[in-house]
């Protein structure tokens, strides 16, 4: 069920309660200074009554220095308020994002999903802290002016019949037409972020093909179409201004035209008349903040519903809650598994029919060309995705009956690009288990091969790898990743070709520790190069979305003629 964003004030609905009586106390404060003026001139000045003049001066006085430091506390509890639910706001994106399985994120770019976390969460937040004090004020400022209004004198405040209502129609007018325009400049928004984010996470590539005037061609289009459609956007904005000027304007000349007349005939005073004409400003105020507000809100609309998609999605894959545990040496089965993403044609399977055992200790080898459908079956593996068909078993029962914790302990995936995070070294080995020993980590470092790095680095595992390891290459990247994953003790290993940019003595020298180090860990290598599997015990080459080939090295290069050829073409790569 859709729920709406207003349950994420119940961390600070105490400030905002505060925020609104303030307003309220405020605006009350100041809308009776005017009628109390009035007093002052028609009772005070006219029978020349000098202690009501002082009386209700000093109460004038008082309100006023009273609405003043009310105000203050309204405005910082409104703050409070906007700041706190910005907070919340994030937070909760954030936590779902978190939860989402891969296939839930998948319907979400990163671009907008960034957009959403910052530019929209910002637009609502703001729209809370501008929009409240006025949201709150201007209604019963409208409504205490009007009751005023008409009891200083009914047959001169008549004339806000006539004015209100054709300001309140051109007011909804321009509300309503600037809503869709709001919801278009979001989505430029995002393609606008997009085209920065893509450029410059490119950037070296941009350089190395010279294609600098082609981005910023591309770019100057997204930059224009989003300045089109906000230009258009605050041109119907700006059309408020003149409206309630011209409606400020009218009112004050039907005051003074039917207020001058009925001065002539003793139906109306001139006190009257002064502070009809002040509460003209303050309602014009009030109505100049209510459209503002509105069309603010327009826009926060347009917010309000792409933060909604991120809140109210649903996780795709459901985990049973349990007690079942993984065994320390489970096989790993995959029994007649097809696979089709998401939104794909009917027999669209990415793979099809696969079927494989492996025994705890041992090492697959999965080979195959690019699409061929080797990154899919490992996705599944680890349950990212959930199988269309057939089963994955791991020890004695189906993936989908484990607990997610127990499932995602057991199997780990170090990614071909695996994200190092901002901090030092240990910071990011120690994120993969938070408990492990100094042995652990040690033996972890000398199975990758990050011992190595460590020493070379002046600070050891206290070296700052930078954001995203922007202070490392490639291959060291790659070696922390695989050390990372090792602590977290996980009895089947995946490298989705994650050692690709080690060279091959290297690689080699890792996979030979591997077996040694962790002699009961289930190693799956999904790999281009036929030298990182091909001492594997088994070995799978896809092709299609299906197994071609099964078996051993030495067998494959005599039978499989796509295993045949990989190996081949390498072979002379490195011979040449």
């Amino acid at each position: 069920m859709k729920r709406g964003l207003f349950r994420y004030f119940k961390k600070v609905w105490k400030e905002a309660l505060l925020a609104i009586f303030f307003i309220l106390l405020e605006t009350t404060l100041e809308t009776m200074v005017p009628f109390m003026a009035s007093r002052v001139v028609d009772i005070g000045i006219a029978n020349n009554d000098l202690p009501y003049i002082y009386k209700w001066g000093a109460l004038m006085i008082g309100s006023a220095f009273l609405a003043f430091f009310v105000g203050i506390f309204g405005v910082r509890f409104v703050a409070r308020t906007g700041q706190g639910f910005g907070a919340e706001l994030r937070r909760a994106q954030f936590a779902k994002l978190q939860s989402l399985d891969q296939e839930a994120r998948d319907k979400f770019a990163v671009s907008s999903l960034i957009t959403r976390l910052t530019n929209d969460t910002y637009t609502i937040q703001n729209a809370i802290i501008i929009g409240m004090r006025g949201i709150f004020r201007a209604p019963f400022m409208i409504t205490i002016v009007l009751m005023l209004s008409f009891n200083m004198n009914s047959k001169v405040a008549i004339v806000f019949a006539f004015t209100l209502p054709l300001i309140a129609i051109a007011m909804l007018t321009i509300v309503f037409r600037v809503r869709p325009l709001y919801e278009r400049m979001q989505r430029h928004f995002d393609e606008l972020n997009r085209s920065l984010q893509e450029n410059f996470q490119a950037i070296r590539v941009v350089k190395a093909y010279v294609t600098e005037e082609h981005e910023k061609d591309k770019f100057k289009a997204v930059n224009k179409m989003y300045r089109k459609v906000a230009s258009h956007a605050f041109m119907t904005v700006s059309l408020n201004g003149p409206i309630m000027q011209l409606g400020l304007y009218s009112t004050i000349i039907g005051l003074l035209y039917v207020g001058g007349n009925l001065i002539n005939t003793g139906a109306a005073k001139i006190g009257e008349i002064t502070g009809l004409l002040t509460f003209v400003l303050q309602l014009l105020n009030a109505m100049l903040m209510l459209a503002q507000i509105l069309i603010m809100f327009s826009r926060t609309s347009a917010s309000n519903k792409r933060i909604g998609e991120v809140l109210n999605s649903s996780a795709t894959l459901e985990y049973l809650v349990n007690d079942l545990e993984i065994k320390e040496k489970p096989t790993l089965i995959v029994k007649d598994v097809s696979f089709k993403y998401p939104g794909t044609s009917e027999g669209n399977y990415a793979i099809k029919d696969i079927n494989f055992t492996v025994k705890s200790g041992e090492t697959l080898g999965i080979i195959g060309q690019t699409g061929s459908g080797k990154s899919t079956l490992i996705h599944l593996l680890a349950r990212l995705y959930d199988v269309t068909e057939g089963e994955i078993r791991i020890g004695d029962h189906n993936v989908k009956e484990y607990r997610e914790e127990t499932l995602l302990e057991a199997i780990n995936i170090v990614f071909q690009s695996n994200m190092l995070f901002s901090g030092s070294i240990k910071d990011n080995l120690m994120w993969g288990n938070s408990e492990a020993s100094d042995e652990e980590i040690k033996r972890a470092l000398d199975a990758s091969m990050s011992d190595e790095i460590v020493a070379k680095l002046g600070h050891g595992l206290n070296s700052e790898v930078g954001q995203a390891g922007s202070q490392l290459s490639g291959g060291q990247k790659q070696r922390i990743g695989l050390a990372r994953a090792l602590l977290k003790r996980p009895k089947i290993l995946v490298l989705d070709d994650s050692l690709s940019a080690i060279d091959t003595i290297n690689e080699s020298k890792i996979r030979a520790k591997l077996r040694k180090l962790y002699p009961e860990l289930t190693l799956i290598i999904v790999s281009q190069r036929v030298s990182a599997i091909k001492d594997a015990d088994h070995i799978l080459v896809m092709h299609e979305g299906k197994i071609h080939g099964a078996g051993k090295h030495d067998a494959l290069v005599e039978n499989d003629e796509i295993y045949k050829d990989i190996y081949i073409t390498q072979l002379k790569g490195a011979k040449a």
